[in-house]
């Protein structure tokens, strides 16, 4: 293993170790530490609110709950009251026509004076009922089967005793004046002893309450007040539950709070919301009242269970998992509703407390996050004064290991170690730059990619290779001293170098005036023998733009001859340990050499072989030259001379795009060189003409040829092939 390798094993023995860059470092020091204060600072001060909060909201729903237990009973003691200062059963006799008996009059005070109260009804020992109902809380149904008169605010309901075992029940209805508006028979009626208020206040002493039951004057559900009189008969107030919920509605301490009043059997007595509170009946039915078991609300089920099971119980409150989402909850229990014993329950999400607790937070967090971004914003601008240097260093290592030498090193610091460093660099990329004057940079790259050693020997690869050489470079050398022909080829191969390298080539050696070039090696290029002829288009016209610029100068012109070969080759590093260099061998690239000389035998500038035309594809323009065995060769080849361009990629090159009437002339020259090899002398030679021009030497050489094989055709040994001895 060499030094270089060595050294980058104990760099990073498994190749894996994991690498943070100085900023991100210092960075992530200062989050984690900011985060880990502000975090904890936050979240304690959070758990605090939030404590504080959830015991704020408790005590706001205690408070509320014995308001509401209070109001409730604030509510029905007028009611109690009105019954109980009664000394007597009233006059049960009923008005008739537009008359109203005084007991009808302060039965509609009454009603005027208690807005909870929905019907006031008095009954003797005998049956006899009369009832004065306030018509608002009438349902609508019952209103249609009535048919209320418009207008009618008060109705006055009479029940007579009974006749020979038959009983008739009188409407009356008053205007909002207590003006009988209409006066109706509705024919037998039940008797009202047998209703459920009536029994209540017989049956018990003192004032008592009913049950929830059906009031079906009215047809709502609701309750009654009654008391039982001296005289055996019943007075009683009805009180509806939609006057309840009306109440309860009323209580609310948060916008997603609830009120409801449930008795010790599971029956919801009112709610705040008049939806949950009734279920609409059956077609043709009356709504009827709902059990917390039939209930659909998962609120009052969690009330009731944590009631029943003893975790609810009044003067203790209790939190409730509702669906994933926590609520408080706190029972109180009401006097004068009657048995059995009825309770007010309030229930509130805990959200609706803590959500300025939770949005105190998310401002918090957001003021957080914004005290941490311009502290990571100081941090980083004073990390960058420490490391921007660093970082240049290191973007500069990684272009010296790609072998990037282009432009100086400019990195300023304060800091000694790394000005050291940065001279330190400097002087090993001006050594690398010079390096790389005379090795290709592509290898360079590989050498410095691999493990820094470089072995002799090499591999086979299809290359496309390049020789090139001016022509009449000797007479021009002789007519001229050293010093000047020095920088005239230095001009002459900065340009020409340059063309190569731009079309993809490398350089593998300059021979006196000739350049050696590789395409596909050192690195690897699918399409290296299209980029060979590109740059050998490139290349001549770069070649006469030079001369035209030299003459004008009053220098030679130095005109260049091109030779293209595509094929295997053996590329790698030859000569000894101590000394190697770069470069391909074998047939392919002395078969590029030979072409190169043989444009003097056809007058041509650029010649390939048919592989490299074969592998160039449709975009460039030949034509067919000849067969040829060059000297060395064992088997003879067919040349091609490269004219042009058939189409243009780049803009710069369509100055190398041939004319139509060229590419057809090239098409029809081949056909000459297809009729000559096949022993068509006289057809080739008919074609020749329209093809040939005074300053078209290969049409010169096929005329000779053609005219001396009419005049004496070859031996039937004849192959077409031409041979050299020449290099």
């Amino acid at each position: 293993m060499t030094p270089l390798a060595e050294s980058l094993k104990r760099v990073d023995p498994g190749g894996r170790r994991f690498r943070i860059s100085l900023t991100v470092t210092i960075l992530t020091a200062f989050a984690l530490v900011f985060v880990t204060v502000m975090g904890l600072t936050g979240l304690a001060t959070y758990r605090e609110a939030m404590r504080a909060a959830v015991a704020s909201a408790d005590r706001e729903i205690a408070d509320l709950t014995a308001r509401t237990a209070a109001r409730t009973a604030a509510l029905v003691d007028p009611l109690y009251a009105a019954i109980a200062i009664s000394p007597k059963l009233p006059d049960v006799t009923p008005g008739t026509g537009t008359t109203i008996t005084a007991t009808e009059g302060s039965f509609r005070g009454l009603l005027e004076a208690l807005p909870r109260a929905r019907a006031v009804s008095a009954a003797s020992a005998d049956g006899t009922l009369l009832q004065v109902l306030n018509l608002d809380a009438m349902t609508a149904d019952r209103r249609r089967v009535l048919q209320v008169p418009d207008g009618a605010r008060f109705a006055v309901r009479a029940v007579a005793a009974s006749v020979a075992g038959q009983r008739e029940e009188t409407w009356r209805f008053l205007d909002a004046a207590g003006h009988v508006q209409e006066q109706r028979p509705l024919g037998p009626a039940p008797d009202p002893r047998d209703e459920i208020w009536f029994l209540t206040g017989l049956n018990n002493d003192g004032i008592a309450t009913t049950v929830l039951h059906m009031l079906p004057a009215l047809g709502v559900p609701g309750l009654t007040i009654v008391r039982r009189m001296p005289e055996g008969g019943v007075l009683g107030i009805d009180v509806g539950l939609d006057s309840l919920g009306a109440f309860l509605a009323e209580q609310r301490i948060s916008p997603r709070s609830s009120a409801f009043i449930i008795d010790d059997n599971g029956i919801l007595l009112a709610h705040s919301d008049r939806a949950t509170a009734m279920s609409p009946g059956a077609a043709g039915q009356a709504p009827t009242w709902i059990t917390i078991a039939s209930s659909a609300d998962p609120i009052m089920h969690e009330v009731w269970i944590n009631f029943a099971t003893g975790r609810l119980a009044p003067g203790r409150g209790v939190g409730l998992d509702v669906g994933g989402e926590a609520y408080l909850a706190r029972v109180a229990e009401l006097d004068h509703i009657g048995q059995p014993r009825a309770l007010v329950a309030v229930v509130a999400p805990a959200a609706d407390f803590t959500g300025p607790i939770h949005r105190a937070r998310d401002r918090l967090v957001l003021l957080f996050l914004a005290a941490g971004a311009a502290g990571l914003g100081l941090i980083a601008l004073v990390a960058s004064r420490i490391t921007r240097p660093l970082a240049e260093l290191t973007r500069e290592a990684d272009a010296i290991r790609r072998f990037d030498l282009d432009g100086a090193l400019t990195v300023s610091s304060h800091i000694t170690e790394v000005a050291r460093l940065a001279l330190t660099m400097q002087a090993m990329k001006s050594a690398l730059h010079m390096f790389s004057v005379y090795v290709p940079k592509d290898l360079a790259r590989q050498l410095m990619d691999g493990d820094g050693t470089a072995h002799l020997g090499g591999e086979r690869r299809v290359l496309t290779v390049m020789f090139t050489d001016i022509v009449g470079f000797t007479s021009i050398a002789d007519g001229m001293d050293a010093e000047t022909l020095m920088r005239l080829t230095s001009e002459y191969f900065e340009e020409m170098t340059r063309e190569l390298m731009n079309a993809g080539g490398t350089i593998d050696k300059y021979i006196g005036d000739a350049v050696m070039a590789l395409w596909n090696a050192p690195g690897l290029d699918a399409d290296h023998a299209a980029h060979g002829c590109l740059a050998a288009l490139r290349g001549r016209d770069l070649s006469h733009r030079l001369a035209r610029d030299f003459e004008q100068r009053g220098r030679p012109a130095l005109r260049t001859r091109f030779g293209v070969n595509t094929g295997e080759a053996v590329i790698g590093n030859v000569g000894s340990t101590d000394r190697m260099a770069y470069t391909a061998i074998g047939a392919t690239v002395n078969m590029a050499s030979r072409l190169e000389g043989l444009n003097k035998q056809y007058g041509t500038q650029i010649l390939v072989t048919a592989a490299t035309r074969e592998a160039a594809g449709s975009d460039f323009v030949f034509r067919r030259v000849d067969r040829v065995l060059p000297k060395g060769r064992q088997t003879a080849t067919d040349i091609h001379e490269l004219l042009g361009l058939r189409c243009a990629a780049a803009p710069a090159d369509r100055r190398l795009l041939l004319a139509d009437a060229d590419i057809e002339r090239a098409a029809r020259w081949d056909s000459i060189v297809a009729a000559y090899l096949d022993r068509r002398f006289v057809e080739a030679r008919l074609l020749l003409p329209a093809n040939g021009g005074p300053d078209d030497r290969l049409g010169a050489l096929y005329r000779q040829r053609l005219d001396a094989f009419i005049a004496e055709p070859p031996g039937s040994s004849w192959d077409g092939v031409a041979a050299y001895q020449e290099k």
